[in-house]
């Protein structure tokens, strides 16, 4: 039950976030966001998947999440930096 409510709540904080993002437009000024937190999303499931048969410190999960995020915010700066460059 604890880790079903746990899930529930994550969810909803996660949807919540997405639905403030959307509504600022962070999202269409951070491009590689979204696939970014897809990435990481996939690169968790397959922890998951590992974690059946092999123990998986929480740090390499966590890291491995930020990452991904990292990693696509940076990104999306470099690309606006790029577009910025062309527009003067």
């Amino acid at each position: 039950i604890v880790i079903m409510l746990g899930l529930a709540i994550g969810a909803m904080f996660v949807r919540s976030m997405t639905i403030f993002l959307v509504d600022k437009g962070t999202l269409d000024e951070f491009i590689y966001l979204e696939h970014g937190a897809h990435y990481a999303i996939g690169a968790l499931a397959i922890i998951m998947l590992l974690s059946v048969k092999f123990h998986v410190p929480e740090i390499i999960t966590g890291l491995i999440g930020i990452a991904f995020i990292g990693w696509a915010l940076l990104a999306s700066l470099k690309h606006r930096k790029l577009e910025a460059k062309k527009v003067i």
